[in-house]
């Protein structure tokens, strides 16, 4: 595969779906994010069924959404400011 191909011009860049931006661009956090809500989706909200497709304790799928949640909340009122976590 050429080294060219990684780059992409702005045409193709335009028809980039949400998971191949994420995936370009995006961090592992993102990434997460989106196969979470992807799931939880796929499954009619369900946080069991979601958690038991990707491998996941119901406890993280929770904890995550709390987190996104806070995240969401804090970026709309215009602040940057780092949130503490648990990752289990």
């Amino acid at each position: 595969m050429s080294e060219n191909r990684f780059f992409l011009d702005e045409a193709e860049e335009s028809h980039l779906s949400d998971v191949e931006r994420v995936f370009r661009y995006g961090s592992v956090r993102d990434m997460e994010r989106l196969m979470i809500m992807q799931r939880l989706a796929e499954n009619a909200q369900n946080r069991t069924r979601a958690a038991k497709t990707l491998e996941i304790s119901v406890r993280t799928i929770r904890n995550k959404l709390r987190l996104y949640r806070d995240l969401d909340s804090t970026s709309e009122h215009g602040t940057e400011q780092e949130l503490v976590h648990s990752d289990s």
